[in-house]
């Protein structure tokens, strides 16, 4: 392993991914007061009028030119003292022209009062490129953003030739990752060695000697894409001991400059902790910062506690005065339920648990500070709405549906997947859908060997619940090929890394051959090789056929004129 993920500052941070969120995640937003997060910032002579910044993914504004998404995007988070483009490669210096696309939305922006930086990502290019690109800074963006994702080698000059192009008086905001050689696989073949945390803080000071304004402290690389983009999984603040560093070495040599805080920062209440506590200067906002629009606007309007904490999935629903009948009290029901009464319809919203919240309520464990703020603000939400009844605890038939009479069902379960294995010697072992997995089951099974067979995020959510309850390694066993497949990579990766420290089995392209005292026997897909593993309990990780059977049911009966299942 490099020196640098020996640190024992990277070490810290690393170990406290496991450890309760920043204080003030969990904190009521309703009453408190943001003063600093909203107060003015300098950044190389350019006033910022707060010190929010969004740095979107990708994807959006990362063309020469903005779409109309983007557009509608940057619009929409004007409330951020600063936004940047998204990383537009070097190597396409030769369609500077194209960039001034960009000069209208931007005049928008300066009429409220935000400010725009040009993003160029570095990535290996050469100084003329750089150069060649951020030519076209003055008069059209408010300054430039650079972005290396994993080879910032010729940083140093390319840094020096951008300030002999332009000048002292055009900002630069470098995103730095304080320690690029965190990596569990260690170098790889024929590459130099990566620095140490040390030697890292001295070439961002070089940087900062030779003209960068501002800095934005991540943690990670290209190796580690859980910490390069911070999974759901982590604190919210993960990073805040990145930027403390940075901003402390650099005021050690004579050259503060205002520091980013980045890593899932999009509580309010977190991000004014972490201003006012004196770790960063400015906060790079993600999560509910870039997926709530008005979230500097409910922030300054003292709505901090309406902030929505989470991306919640949009349904095309048509205006109208249905009574609508939503089975299942999970995030997926609520947010219909609250969508379509928003539409003009009535809805009641049934569960057989007396608890809202799906697979939020049942795996309290797994979820994050912000999957539970998520759920509070659900809540909250639907409260508010007349139109919308919650009906917990009922379990509904066919009979009950028809005699309701209603215009439309939804169903808000997922069709299940997995089927019970038809295998010799299945059910000599106790087992359970994920919907049926009750506080007791998880209590009597936490001492027993568990295979959980399921690949997506139920099954780890699963997995995470009985680890934290202490209960013994489990291992996931699935057909597909890899785990929390169509998720992003920095989930994906988070989760091994998290299951592998806690003594846990991926078994990916793996098929169920038979049970045998204790024993799961089954054949590896990819060498044809038949093997085995401990299994004194087995989890499915797919609700229970029940609701799907009264979807069918539904549907054969024509118990309403539109049923559909989300």
């Amino acid at each position: 392993m490099s020196n640098a993920a020996k640190d024992a500052l990277i070490t810290e941070i690393i170990d406290s991914f496991t450890a309760p969120g920043f204080p003030g995640a969990d904190t009521d937003q309703s009453g408190l007061s943001f003063d600093r997060l909203l107060s003015p910032c300098v950044i190389g002579g350019l006033t910022l009028k707060n010190r929010c910044v969004i740095a979107p993914l990708a994807w959006i504004g990362s063309g020469t030119a903005p779409d109309q998404s983007a557009k509608r995007f940057y619009l929409e988070r004007a409330g951020a003292g600063l936004l940047t483009t998204g990383p537009i490669e070097a190597a396409r210096s030769g369609e500077v022209r194209e960039l001034q696309g960009w000069r209208t939305l931007n005049e928008a922006l300066h009429a409220r009062g935000a400010r725009i930086f040009l993003q160029i990502a570095l990535d290996g290019s050469s100084p003329a490129k750089c150069v060649a690109l951020a030519a076209v800074v003055p008069g059209l963006f408010d300054g430039l953003c650079l972005y290396a994702r994993g080879n910032d080698d010729n940083a140093l000059e390319i840094v020096r030739a951008l300030r002999r192009r332009l000048g002292a008086s055009v900002p630069i905001l470098y995103r730095a990752s304080l320690s690029p050689a965190v990596t569990e696989s260690g170098l790889e073949p024929g590459r130099k060695p990566l620095p140490s945390l040390a030697q890292r803080l001295e070439e961002l000071a070089a940087l900062a000697s030779a003209g960068v304004d501002a800095f934005e402290a991540g943690l990670g690389c290209v190796q580690t894409p859980w910490l390069l983009r911070p999974a759901a999984q982590l604190p919210e603040g993960c990073f805040r001991e990145a930027a403390r560093a940075l901003k402390a070495q650099l005021a050690v040599r004579g050259l503060p400059r205002p520091v980013l805080a980045f890593g899932r920062l999009g509580s309010p209440a977190v991000c004014e902790a972490l201003l006012t506590d004196g770790l960063c200067d400015l906060v790079s906002l993600d999560g509910a910062g870039i997926s709530d629009p008005g979230w500097v606007q409910k922030v300054s309007a003292g709505e901090a506690e309406t902030v929505c904490p989470s991306p919640l999935p949009r349904y095309p629903i048509p205006s109208g005065s249905d009574r609508i009948a939503v089975i299942g009290a999970g995030c997926r029901g609520l947010s219909y339920a609250m969508q379509a009464v928003d539409a003009g319809h009535r809805v009641e919203v049934y569960d057989a648990s007396t608890r809202p919240g799906g697979r939020l309520a049942r795996f309290r464990s797994a979820a994050s500070v912000e999957q539970r703020r998520l759920l509070q603000w659900l809540l909250r939400e639907t409260a508010a709405r007349p139109g919308l009844t919650l009906r917990l605890g009922t379990r509904v038939d066919a009979e009950r549906l028809k005699m309701e009479g209603y215009d439309r069902i939804v169903f808000a379960c997922r069709p299940a997947e997995l089927q019970t294995p038809n295998i010799p010697g299945w059910g000599e072992q106790p087992f359970a859908f994920a919907d049926t997995l009750t506080d007791a089951a998880l209590q009597a099974w936490r001492k027993k060997h568990i295979v959980i067979l399921g690949s997506d995020a139920l099954a780890c959510d699963i997995a995470r619940e009985i680890l934290d309850r202490g209960g013994k390694p489990v291992s996931l066993l699935t057909e597909k090929p890899e785990l929390l497949a169509g998720e992003p990579e920095s989930d994906r990766s988070w989760f091994a890394h998290w299951l592998k420290a806690r003594g846990g089995m991926i078994l990916c392209g793996c098929r169920p051959l038979r049970m045998r005292r204790h024993t799961l026997f089954y054949l590896d897909l990819a060498d044809r090789k038949e093997k085995h593993v401990r299994c004194e309990a087995v989890i499915l990780a797919e609700e229970s056929p029940a609701p799907l059977r009264l979807y069918r049911e539904a549907v054969a009966q024509q118990l309403a004129p539109n049923i559909q299942l989300l």
